[in-house]
């Protein structure tokens, strides 16, 4: 189940790249990280950020790769198949929003430092809003130079351990024009007076950890605003297209990843008349989960090249879109179907799987949820009315 072959020359690159570091940073090294208590995977990050690839769609000029989003697909489907990826990964993307929609300014100050490894953490969830990005009450209100802070935040991946965030805030905060003309987008300094974060217990495997973050008076210069005043959600909701896409390569690695441990150990195991591969009942649960992934990926891979060729926002949306549902559905089901073929050795730490089943599981509902993405389909692809 290696790597595709539609692969370009560089997607190739990336593959054998991600196949090296793998080497290096097994599973086994995620495991330790994750038994030391620690919370985000140093050597390894810096490892990528010095080949290139935290810089995949930055612009050479600020000292990145400038390499196409069907790369970057590439290299989080590669990472996700070799078991390797963390939270960390996902949340950076993210903050390279600042590419489409920061000015010069900006991208000079900070592009060069996010592509060389600094990690920015990525801020919107708050306990009262969830998926209802409308809800949020974080607020930044204008004063003179700067704008003054206030709310809270929740499941902020690697907030403590950033140097910067990119936070979504209520700037229209009376609510005197356009619902969708109400937020606006900063880059706060993570050590800012006046932020204070503590740590979530959380139950998935992972080097990272989130956060609850609270900004009480917190002074951001207004020349940290991302784009104007009111635009953040305009902004976010293209940001967005890219997440899905990252999700879905996520996603659709794992599932690769757990379900060639479950045709391995097909191969391998013997109960009654050679190895269980061999029962229908064995075979065709995998063969399925095959196949589902296989046409998730052929899903993301339409969504990465319809981002490249700048297509209209709502076919590169239906297109994300179908790909975070399909892939991460796809990989629950291989995740499935790799714990039953092992029966009770599944839940064992010498086969590895349990421990990866509920990050895949997570992704399902992170960090959007898959009945909103239906909700998405059926209302801006089948014309169907609103249903939330």
């Amino acid at each position: 189940m290696g790597p595709d072959t539609e692969y370009t020359e560089t997607q190739r690159m990336i593959a054998s790249f991600v196949d090296m570091l793998a080497k290096k940073y097994g599973r086994s090294y995620i495991r330790d990280l994750v038994a030391a208590g620690k919370t985000f995977p140093d050597e390894m990050w810096k490892e990528v950020a010095e080949g290139g690839y935290l810089g995949m769609i930055i612009p050479e000029e600020f000292g990145g790769t400038a390499m196409s989003y069907d790369d970057v697909r590439v290299f989080f489907t590669e990472m996700g198949r070799k078991g390797i990826i963390t939270l960390h990964f996902v949340s950076h993307y993210m903050d390279c929003l600042l590419v489409g929609a920061g000015n010069q300014a900006m991208k000079e100050k900070y592009l060069p430092g996010m592509g060389a490894g600094e990690y920015w953490s990525f801020a919107i969830t708050e306990p009262s809003a969830g998926t209802n990005s409308f809800r949020i009450r974080t607020n930044a209100v204008r004063e003179g130079e700067n704008y003054r802070i206030n709310g809270q935040k929740v499941y902020i991946t690697g907030f403590a351990e950033s140097k910067h965030v990119v936070l979504v805030t209520k700037t229209d905060i009376e609510g005197v024009g356009p619902r969708k003309s109400a937020f606006s987008l900063f880059v706060v300094d993570r050590d800012a007076p006046g932020i204070t974060c503590t740590p979530m217990n959380v139950g998935t495997h992972l080097p990272d950890r989130q956060y609850i973050v609270f900004f009480e008076d917190v002074l951001v210069p207004a020349d940290n605003r991302i784009g104007d005043e009111g635009a953040g959600l305009g902004i976010l909701f293209d940001a967005l297209n890219l997440e899905r896409i990252v999700i879905a390569a996520l996603a659709l690695g794992l599932g690769e990843h757990v379900l060639a441990k479950g045709v391995e150990y097909a191969k391998e195991r013997t109960v009654f008349n050679g190895p269980i591969g061999g029962h229908q009942a064995v075979q065709h649960l995998l063969a399925r989960a095959f196949v589902k992934l296989k046409l998730a990926n052929l899903a993301n891979r339409e969504a990465a090249v319809a981002f490249d060729r700048g297509d209209d926002a709502g076919v590169v949306g239906m297109y994300a879109n179908m790909a975070k549902l399909a892939c991460t559905e796809a990989a629950f089901e291989a995740g499935d179907a790799a714990f039953q073929v092992h029966g009770g050795a599944g839940i064992t730490d010498e086969y590895d799987i349990a421990a990866i089943l509920p990050l895949i599981r997570t992704l399902r509902v992170a960090p959007i949820n898959n009945e909103m993405t239906l909700n998405y389909l059926g209302e801006k692809c089948l014309g169907l009315a609103k249903s939330y």
